[in-house]
């Protein structure tokens, strides 16, 4: 017995959603899923050691844009940015920004020599730290100056935010396939009979 067209419409639009959604849902879960590796694989194959935070600063990145993206030039003191932009200014890059971020000067151990870096708080820690407080991270074995943070529980929230994200964009075109799929077939024009 032949399926009837509307349900052969129906069949065809809800293969087609699925399909698209599941190549987005899986698109999606592998951005996160390289991320989260990439994290952990510090954590396997880093050294872990101890920081301790010697100042938290306000520095100022300074950014241009170029088309509509915009590029960091430098970071400075905040005090030292305007100038900067000043002295930098040119027909190309007319557009200029400076973003105050909370950097962490960090001492820490690699390689049987003391080591002194000024990152991003958030490249130290996940949390708010105080100055004089000690924090774990990973260190290159490689590249004493290559320094990332500790990995943390809430590392795997990407992952997880990025299913749900995928997962809803893959019901949403289901519906959308059983709405578009549902709608009745127009008949085709009947001859007069004469």
């Amino acid at each position: 017995m032949a399926m009837p067209q509307g349900a052969q419409s129906l069949r065809a639009t809800m293969l087609v959603m699925f399909f698209i959604g599941l190549a987005i849902f899986l698109f999606l879960m592998a951005v996160a899923g390289y991320v989260v590796y990439s994290r952990y694989s510090h954590a396997q194959n880093w050294h872990h050691a101890e920081a301790t935070v010697g100042e938290l600063i306000t520095l100022c990145e300074v950014e241009y844009k170029s088309g509509k993206n915009w590029r960091r030039a430098t970071t400075l003191a905040c005090e030292e940015a305007d100038g900067y932009i000043e002295q930098n200014r040119s027909i190309l890059y007319n557009s200029w920004r400076t973003t105050p971020r909370e950097f962490a000067r960090i001492i820490y151990e690699a390689g049987g020599r003391m080591h002194t870096q000024t990152l991003l708080r958030t490249r130290v820690s996940a949390t708010p730290v105080a100055a004089g407080a000690t924090v774990p991270i990973l260190v290159d074995p490689q590249d004493a100056q290559s320094v990332d943070r500790a990995n943390v529980a809430t590392d795997l929230d990407l992952l997880w935010i990025m299913a749900l994200v995928g997962a809803g964009i893959w019901a949403l075109l289901l519906l959308i396939g059983w709405l578009v799929g549902r709608r009745p077939v127009a008949a085709p024009p009947q001859q007069a009979a004469g």
